[in-house]
């Protein structure tokens, strides 16, 4: 109980704290909330909506989180990220369930406690995407996996439930998966699984022998089961939103959001084989610094033949295939590496209660220079901060302190761990990513957040008209939408069509940045339409202006935009 109460104060703590105090961030976040938003002014619980238009990027279970979040709390950011804040939580306590099955109740705790002090993690918890949710379903998969299928004696394990409810319920897991994100729920997980029972199976055979046992372990993994539990899951809603949007959802989701990104990269996201691997490090930060002894000694433990070695095996099998799939895959961005920080997590607990426990065959200067590490990666980020923030946050570089935390946090482990106080070492690590944790996405991000001035531009449109009827040319931040409570038509390329709207009624107003604003008054836009409003665009060297006629009779109306 002790154990859990700590998991829940920690994860709790750096997952709620400040959770609504800035504005949503990005593009999907704003997507995501009114998404769920307009699902709910429209009734309509099926098929997702976002500017009056089929939103078809994601499956439904996000939305339908906000929405009870929304019925039960109201509006607001913090109502809107409390779904992925809470799955997150979820997630730590599912970690630290597998790791007491896996290794013991100390390797558990600290996995619990490493997850969510490491940033990527806890960014995914504090946003309003799928991506934590995705992270809890995947975990929840390999927790039920884990309570059903763990031996107990190795000698007569087969790694996988012989009872089909228990079978079932793992599947079950994977259906909610996809309803978090799509088909990546179920063949990823099933490839996790069946790739570590081809090798806790395996023995030598003959040249046929291969594909015989990769057959069996198919089949024992009761595929058509699979199917069927999946398709009871998530089919229904599927079924619902195709029969709905007479299949534009189906066709656009796996074809364009799933199948377009396996083989393109969309929106630019192109990288090489070394994406995952920097963002496996940066993202797991501060414990990355231990990344060079745990490789080292994972693959040592590997030479033993033991329950742990099995163990540490699944838990390779989760991260390689994760990580692999995804650099298949042309289009890649950091979040995709999210579902397998658990797993690295579990190595990682394991790794700290040995290395405590001087059980580890290490050279003993591998955790000074780890802390060393952290001290000079703070110290260099101290130094670069105040650079970035004169650029682009001018009057709040003093954020540049928050790279003094993991210097100090550094310097305190070194200190602890030379005075022989290795378990205080070890949680001084910890604490160092929760305080980083808290000081980059919650003050940090209340901080950064005061730059934003779009609201200014919001309020200029609900000042001139109270009928607006708004476009944007070139230039579309679903924020705008989100907060201005008003659809946005979007004009990608044509001035004509960019003319056409200004002209077609005394209430239309475009929004654009003064470069492209620049080109249009240029090509024969009347020269009755004017700057109503002009302010910088966030974290961008570049300003923002809203087009339209000045507001001579038109009545105004008060703004309500804060």
């Amino acid at each position: 109980m002790k154990h859990l109460l700590l998991i829940l104060a920690l994860s709790a703590t750096v997952m709620l704290t400040g959770l609504g105090s800035s504005r949503l961030w990005d593009d999907d976040e704003p997507r995501n909330a009114g998404c769920a938003r307009e699902m709910l002014a429209r009734g309509d619980w099926i098929v997702p909506w976002f500017n009056n238009e089929l939103r078809a990027h994601k499956p439904v279970l996000t939305y339908w989180c906000i929405m009870a979040s929304y019925l039960v709390l109201g509006e607001s950011e913090f109502s809107a990220r409390l779904p992925s804040a809470l799955a997150a939580i979820g997630t730590t306590l599912l970690t630290y369930s597998i790791g007491r099955r896996l290794f013991s109740r100390e390797a558990a705790l600290w996995a619990a406690l490493i997850l969510p002090t490491t940033m990527l993690f806890v960014m995914a918890g504090r946003i309003a995407t799928p991506d934590s949710l995705l992270i809890f379903c995947v975990t929840l998969t390999m927790a039920v996996y884990v309570w059903t299928s763990w031996p107990t004696d190795e000698a007569t394990s087969s790694y996988f439930p012989k009872s089909w409810w228990q079978a079932a319920a793992i599947y079950a897991a994977m259906g909610l998966a996809v309803l978090a994100k799509g088909p990546v729920g179920l063949v990823l997980p099933t490839a996790i699984l069946g790739t570590f029972l081809l090798i806790a199976r395996w023995r030598k055979t003959g040249p046929f022998g291969a594909v015989a046992h990769f057959v069996r372990t198919a089949w024992s993994m009761r595929p058509l089961m699979a199917l069927a539990v999946v398709a009871l899951v998530a089919g229904p809603w599927y079924l619902a939103v195709g029969y709905q949007t007479n299949g534009q959802f189906i066709q656009e989701f796996f074809i364009k959001h799933n199948l377009e990104r396996a083989t393109g990269a969309m929106e630019g996201h192109r990288a090489g084989i070394w994406f995952y691997p920097v963002m496996l490090m940066v993202g797991f930060f501060p414990w990355s610094i231990f990344a060079i002894p745990l490789a080292i000694d994972t693959f040592a433990c590997l030479k033993h033949a033991s329950r742990l070695r099995s163990a540490q095996i699944f838990l390779l099998c989760w991260i390689g295939v994760w990580l692999g799939a995804f650099t298949l895959a042309t289009t890649k961005l950091p979040s995709y590496a999210t579902p397998c920080f658990p797993a690295v997590a579990l190595l990682a607990g394991y790794f700290v209660q040995r290395l405590i426990q001087s059980a580890v065959a290490l050279w003993r200067y591998w955790p000074l220079i780890s802390f060393q590490c952290l001290i000079a990666f703070g110290l260099v980020g101290a130094a670069l901060l105040p650079v970035v923030a004169n650029r682009y946050l001018p009057g709040d570089q003093w954020l540049a302190v928050l790279g003094l935390v993991p210097a100090a946090g550094g310097l305190t482990a070194l200190a602890l761990w030379r005075m022989n106080r290795r378990t205080a070492a070890i949680a001084s690590v910890a604490g160092t990513g929760g305080l980083l944790a808290l000081g980059v996405f919650a003050l940090g991000a209340h901080v950064v957040d005061r730059h934003q001035q779009a609201d200014r531009l919001l309020a200029a449109i609900h000042q001139t008209t109270d009928q607006p009827q708004v476009a944007s040319f070139r230039v579309l931040e679903p924020g705008w939408v989100y907060y201005g409570r008003l659809p946005i038509r979007e004009i990608r390329d044509s001035r004509q069509e960019a003319a056409a709207f200004l002209a077609q009624s005394p209430d239309a107003l475009l929004i654009t940045t003064q470069r492209h604003w620049r080109a249009l008054s240029k090509g024969g836009i009347s020269p009755e339409f004017v700057v109503l409003a002009d302010v910088k665009r966030f974290l961008k060297d570049e300003r923002l202006v809203l087009i339209g006629r000045p507001p001579g009779n038109v009545a105004r109306k008060p703004s309500t935009q804060r």
